[in-house]
């Protein structure tokens, strides 16, 4: 019942018609190993065997893994556009995650980026930044990459392979 001021007598309440819903199906996105995220806040990181230090543009910090043809494949596009990094400001740092260090393959790659080899605790420290970035319990890919700003803080991440044009617009970011 509904009361108005200055009326003696209740009204009868009336819902409003509505039309009824319908059901529409849910449809869940495919699960890969490729990913983009790109993060509102920069995220401060630990001390990564010095990676977040010493960093006058941004960073790009790629694992990959000598038998791995997608990593080759990536690094080598990468090579094509090394000139276009250098102007944006972004310096890469592949990290070889072979369980032995093999330069053989980046010495047949012939790559204008820095190489180090990535011990199994460094690469467990990036595993577990990604995993609590992504709510996922999914192992680390190769190959993934990591856009690290001059003030040693993450930007993005890249599970599996990215493509120079959005390195290079994600750089700005960083």
């Amino acid at each position: 019942l509904l009361l108005f001021e200055g009326k003696k007598e209740a009204t009868p309440f009336q819902l409003p018609k509505t039309e009824s819903l319908t059901e529409s199906p849910v449809v869940a996105p495919p699960v890969t190993d490729r990913t983009r995220l790109s993060l509102l806040r920069p995220l401060p990181l630990p001390d990564l065997d010095g990676l977040s230090k010493n960093i006058t543009g941004a960073r790009l910090v790629n694992l990959w893994l000598s038998t791995c043809p997608t990593c080759k494949n990536e690094l080598t596009e990468w090579k094509e556009h090394a000139a276009e990094f250098a102007e944006a400001g972004v310096e890469v740092v592949a990290i070889n995650v072979d369980p032995e260090e093999n330069k053989e393959v980046w010495n047949k790659l012939d790559l204008p980026f820095t190489y180090r080899f990535g011990t199994p605790e460094l690469v467990e420290k990036f595993d577990v930044i990604q995993r609590s970035l992504l709510s996922r319990q999914r192992p680390l890919p190769v190959p993934s990459s990591f856009l690290i700003s001059a003030s040693g803080e993450l930007c993005a991440v890249y599970k599996g392979p990215i493509d120079p044009a959005t390195i290079i617009r994600d750089a700005s970011l960083a």
